[in-house]
């Protein structure tokens, strides 16, 4: 089993299961070894083997039934059956030699301590020394698989050397992993703050290189075990503490934090911001018209960094009153490896890659603006119009069956002339290739009400909108994104027109660019740094009070 599998395995929502499974397993293998020690017709090796079974499979019931973890217990389980061997010691196989013994208190204590450190609320951060563990882990489940069924000699000493050395390997890494344990005050400037569902790790990563130069060490609290293990693959240096309980979470902070940074609007931050000695800075992951770019629940934070002008209009027009002195207008960082074009209406241009990036499907039918169910029908029209098409889906949905379904569909329609001109651009499978990177490689991008768009603003490029929920367009607000978009409905009736359009005289150049000026401030201050890196100074240094 891999690395990748593994950590596929963590994320998911089977992990506390699997874990505790996985180690009752590799004791129960134990277990069979040593009932193979009693004589199978006696009264006490029937009654060993009828509880070892009843006990097997109560637990793992239990577990996945009432979510109760057992496996703590199972070394005990372990001593038990190996003290009724010891007094059935007569049996026809003989007593146990000190080999058995070192094998057998090996099955007994691996996994107690493998348990120990499963417990992510209890290590602050070192990615290789926790899937050392887990790795050396299944290494000796493999040995006693090996150990049980081997006939030869030689194997029998290879196996026991293994998992003495093993266990030896497994007690360094966790005296290294103990080491990281979260500090009982965090002595940081500032710290990031993150809840969030599987898969979301891309919301912090997106800041994380902003982040390290304002300080090449920091701490991230998460509060979900998966976050935990997905962020942790960010890091080197820098700490990841997992945080189970408001508790703990008040036992963490000190007077020494002097921001917190939050990459999303989760209900769980509210459990951060209370803490009032510290300044509270909504970044978010991305500027938008959906919900989250104007949710009335922004208001309880100290500073909003946003893109431009336009975020301050669009909590206004939606009725959500916020002082205009929180707002930090700091552009977006992100966007300054983004290519733009040359935005003369005389200069043209021949379009040749088309990138579609659907947005998410939301939490609900209302938050829901994406396009992907028109997924399969407009990439086939795209690469029918003779366009090299990207397809680049959001990264929390493209786990989902519906996606893999849209690629297969796809990738088996294609002829010799479209295969190559269709790239499945996949954010989980390969996260160092970055969205940016595919916005340099197009032409044009097709999308809905996705913050992508704000973003592709920067590169002068047209760009066509599926407005799913006929809503798209807002005469509130000057210079609004829609005024620079060719819009089309979730029908996609006119999409030849649009396209046709755009290729002879892009009749919205200049209004993209009237609509940049609005939406995207310059992210870099006249001295040359990041107005995110200056801003975020201020307050640290405590230069700004509101």
């Amino acid at each position: 089993m891999t690395l990748s599998t593994m950590r596929k395995i963590h994320q998911s929502g089977m992990v506390e299961f699997f874990d505790s499974f996985v180690a009752i397993l590799t004791s129960s293998l134990s277990l069979f070894f040593l009932i193979n020690h009693i004589q199978l017709n006696s009264a006490v090796g029937i009654t060993a083997s009828v509880l070892f079974l009843l006990v097997f499979f109560i637990s793992i019931l239990i577990e996945y039934r009432f979510s109760i973890r057992l496996i703590k217990y199972s070394p005990a389980i372990l001593l038990f059956f190996i003290a009724i061997h010891l007094v059935t010691s007569t049996s026809h196989y003989g007593p146990l030699n000190a080999l058995d013994v070192l094998v057998l208190v090996a099955a007994v204590v691996v996994p107690f301590f493998f348990q120990m450190t499963l417990k992510a609320d209890r290590i602050a951060s070192h990615q290789k020394l926790f899937w050392t563990s887990y790795s050396l882990y299944f290494l000796l489940f493999t040995s006693f698989l090996l150990y049980i069924f081997t006939v030869f000699e030689l194997l029998y000493w290879i196996t026991v050397v293994a998992i003495v050395s093993l266990y030896s390997l497994m007690a360094v890494s966790l005296k290294k992993i103990q080491s990281f344990k979260s500090p009982a005050k965090l002595k940081s400037p500032f710290i990031v703050y993150m809840s969030a569902p599987p898969s979301s790790g891309y919301q912090l990563k997106m800041w994380l290189t902003y982040l390290q130069q304002l300080s090449p060490v920091f701490y991230v609290i998460v509060r979900e075990k998966h976050l935990f293990l997905e962020v942790s693959k960010y890091f080197m240096e820098s700490r990841v503490i997992y945080v189970t309980s408001l508790d703990q979470l008040n036992n963490l902070i000190s007077q020494d934090v002097k921001a917190v940074f939050y990459v999303n609007n989760a209900c769980r931050n509210a459990d951060m911001v209370r803490h009032r000695g510290a300044k509270h800075i909504l970044l978010l992951h991305g500027d938008s018209e959906k919900e989250a770019s104007y949710n009335p629940i922004s208001a309880m934070y100290d500073y909003l960094y946003v893109a431009g002008q336009v975020a301050l209009e669009r909590y206004k027009v939606h009725g959500v009153d916020i002082p205009e002195k929180k707002f930090v207008k700091i552009g977006r960082p992100q966007l300054i490896d983004l290519k733009a074009v040359d935005s003369k209406p005389s200069s043209k241009k021949i379009l040749k890659t088309v990138l579609y990036a659907p947005s998410w499907e939301g939490i609900s039918q209302v938050a829901n603006h994406s396009s992907l169910a028109q997924a399969e029908k407009l990439i086939q029209l795209l690469l029918n119009f003779g366009f090299r098409v990207i397809f680049r889906p959001h990264p929390l949905s493209v786990k989902q069956k519906k996606v893999q379904s849209i690629v297969q569909s796809i990738q088996s329609s294609l002829t010799i002339e479209t295969k190559n001109r269709f790239i499945f651009s996949n954010p989980v499978a390969v996260p160092s290739f970055s969205v940016y990177e595919d916005m340099n490689q197009s032409d044009l991008l097709v999308s809905d009400n996705s913050s992508v768009l704000n973003d592709y603003l920067t590169t002068m490029k047209p760009f066509i909108v599926i407005d799913v929920q006929d809503n798209f367009v807002d005469s509130r607000v000057e210079n609004h994104i829609s005024s620079a978009a060719y819009i089309i409905g979730k029908d996609l009736a006119g999409l030849t027109k649009v396209l046709i359009s755009i290729v002879e005289h892009d009749p919205l150049k200049k209004q993209r660019k009237a609509t940049k000026k609005f939406y995207i401030d310059q992210c870099i201050n006249s001295d040359g740094e990041l107005k995110f890196l200056s801003e975020a100074k201020r307050v640290i240094k405590g230069d700004i009070t509101i």
